[in-house]
């Protein structure tokens, strides 16, 4: 879905499962466009950090934004794929039809966190990071990360 459907989805469904839910969206910083928020607040000049030191859930589509919650121990529903969209860590609607978005809403304003931050940023360093730096590397360090890959693929 485009941003306008995104944001329509995802007040549809808090009215629903949350309904006395303060919404606050936050756009990404690249994009101008502008859009119905509903009378909803959307904040510009906030980040991501400090929007999260008071929210209860997060809602995204596959933004970083739902990582950062789940570091921060926020739960977070999540309507795309992303590297952090595994089942142990976020609510996943079956489908984007609102029926199943707010189940997933309501699923993670009831139960929570899935798992700890802690757990998870330590999981996708461990899976997802190779050490290193992408500014400063030599042929000795592409062969330490393409070992670094290959032992997870054939253990």
């Amino acid at each position: 879905p485009g941003m306008q459907e995104f944001i329509d989805l995802v007040v549809k469904s808090a009215r629903q499962a949350a309904p006395a839910s303060e919404l606050i969206f936050k756009s990404h910083p690249y994009d101008t466009a502008s859009y119905d928020f509903h009378g909803h607040r959307h904040e510009r000049r906030k980040s991501i950090p400090e929007l999260l030191e008071d929210a209860s859930l997060v809602v995204t589509y596959n933004s970083t934004a739902g990582f950062e919650a789940l570091c921060q121990d926020v739960p977070v529903v999540c309507l795309g794929e992303s590297f952090y969209t595994k089942e142990e860590y976020v609510y996943k609607p079956e489908s984007l039809c609102l029926d199943d978005v707010v189940i997933a809403v309501q699923k993670a304003v009831a139960k929570g966190c899935k798992r700890r931050g802690n757990d998870i940023m330590a999981n996708v360093l461990y899976y997802y990071q190779v050490p290193g730096s992408m500014y400063k590397h030599d042929a000795k360090d592409i062969v330490s990360a393409v070992n670094y890959i290959l032992k997870d693929l054939y253990r």
